[in-house]
């Protein structure tokens, strides 16, 4: 990474911020947003300090529970509820929610505004996971998996680093798997980016991909981010294109075609995929244009590459790099920024190339250091 040219702060003990021997991804992912914001957040364990608002992401936290809680309970019967127990079971969910201390703010008299607008917003979600439900051939497997697998790791030094995690949801269809991650706000498109992949700020759902194939024995279709859309828009779900699948996924249209049962040479674009079939396709030849699709290859080139990021920044990490080297647009949501005091406009964050698909099979790693 371009820090390490110019790399002038270290700490002498960099594996005090590293939970014996094992990590997260999105502790990883962390460090390459900035190694001092990993620093402050994984060395001196700061936290922001609460307060009586409601912040933004108590409503995106509150919104991810309720969707683990809805798929969870009705994963056997998505496809079959009825509009009556669509809202039914949303406003029994939220009740059980607001009850909790966690979410208890959110449910006090001056919040019943923003209340009541959450309520339209998860009905509407769970009306498009009953829609998704009937038009496709992959089905909830698990939610909030967690894995703790002592074949999932990495090493340093002869050190193993155990690799561990929660994974929002597994879907399977045959003898397939896909990763869906909930994101809340409007970044999933810009969290697919296989630029951030390449410097190591989104590579949590290809880590996934690795951790489920090994431990459950599956083959991997594609790994996506589903946004829970904080718009609370009133609009028809079948004129949104708000929870359309954000991600990679095999090159491979009998799957495609089983991951979404309305697209065909006749719709010709996916519903819920980043897919669509060129005009000149037909039944003996179909080929996608402008989608997200990968070969085999370079599905396992972009997921072998992220375990390899993953071992490199536990490499720098223990070496005790704390410099202060935001990547691009981070230091815009970085909760440490007063902290650090640094002047983007006059320091610079680091910029990344153009990367694409071809990248991953193309990088390099000579004498343990990345030729990025």
């Amino acid at each position: 990474m371009e820090y390490q040219k110019q790399n002038k702060e270290n700490i002498s003990n960099g594996e005090m911020m590293l939970k014996a021997d094992e990590t997260k991804v999105s502790q990883i992912e962390s460090y390459y947003r900035c190694p001092f914001e990993h620093f402050v957040k994984y060395g001196l364990k700061l936290q922001e300090q609460k307060t009586a608002n409601i912040e933004a992401y108590e409503f995106g936290n509150f919104l991810h529970k309720f969707v683990d809680i809805y798929v969870r309970e009705n994963k056997n019967c998505l496809k079959d509820l009825s509009q009556e127990e669509i809202e039914n079971k949303v406003l029994c969910i939220i009740d059980k929610l607001l009850s909790l201390n966690d979410y208890k703010k959110i449910g006090e008299e001056e919040n019943i505004v923003t209340l009541n607008m959450l309520k339209g917003e998860t009905i509407r979600f769970a009306k498009f996971l009953t829609y998704e439900a009937k038009n496709s051939d992959f089905k909830p497997l698990e939610t909030e998996y967690k894995f703790n697998d002592e074949n999932v790791y990495v090493l340093h030094q002869d050190k193993k680093y155990k690799i561990i995690g929660v994974i929002d949801r597994i879907d399977k269809c045959d003898d397939y798997f896909r990763i869906i991650d909930y994101k809340t706000g409007s970044n999933s498109k810009q969290n697919s980016s296989l630029k951030n992949v390449y410097y190591g700020t989104k590579i949590q759902v290809y880590v996934y991909l690795y951790a489920v194939e090994k431990i459950k024995g599956l083959k991997p279709f594609g790994a996506f981010y589903l946004p829970i859309v904080q718009s609370y828009s009133d609009a028809k779900l079948e004129n949104e294109d708000d929870y359309k699948l954000h991600g990679y996924f095999l090159d491979n249209t009998a799957l495609v075609e089983k991951a979404d049962k309305t697209f065909n040479l006749e719709t010709k674009s996916s519903r819920f995929l980043q897919a669509k079939y060129s005009s000149k396709s037909d039944v003996d030849n179909k080929n996608f244009v402008y989608s997200k699709n990968l070969t085999k290859e370079e599905l396992d080139n972009i997921t072998k590459y992220s375990l390899d990021i993953v071992k490199q920044g536990i490499k720098e990490i223990v070496s005790g790099n704390i410099f202060v080297s935001p990547f691009e647009n981070e230091c815009q949501f970085c909760k440490y920024k007063s902290i650090c005091g640094i002047d983007v406009l006059a320091t610079g964050e680091r910029k990344g190339v153009k990367v694409d698909k071809n990248t991953f099979g193309e990088v390099e790693n000579k004498n343990g250091k990345w030729t990025i």
